[in-house]
């Protein structure tokens, strides 16, 4: 949605923003997730320590990916994800 509306900006802005929103809204719902289920902690804790760096290694590389590629691989990916979430 964000290539639409900002079609001009850099791709690194545009996944940067959409990233905060996405953030604020999984953590809210993590929590709510906590109430109900009995979590592996120690596997939630590997994922975590992975996820911090593999998070800032793809913002770094983003900034040397070409938008012509980025755009088309994740209309690529979108388009695959839809197809497997809904068939």
């Amino acid at each position: 949605m964000g290539f639409i509306l900002l079609p001009n900006l850099h791709l690194a802005n545009i996944i940067g923003t959409l990233k905060i929103t996405s953030f604020a809204g999984t953590f809210l719902v993590s929590i709510l997730y906590l109430k109900k289920v009995v979590i592996q902690w120690k596997a939630l804790l590997l994922i975590m320590i992975l996820a911090i760096p593999s998070a800032y290694v793809g913002s770094f590389l983003l900034n040397y990916v070409s938008n012509d590629f980025m755009k088309t691989f994740l209309l690529v990916v979108l388009t695959l994800l839809a197809i497997y979430s809904f068939v």
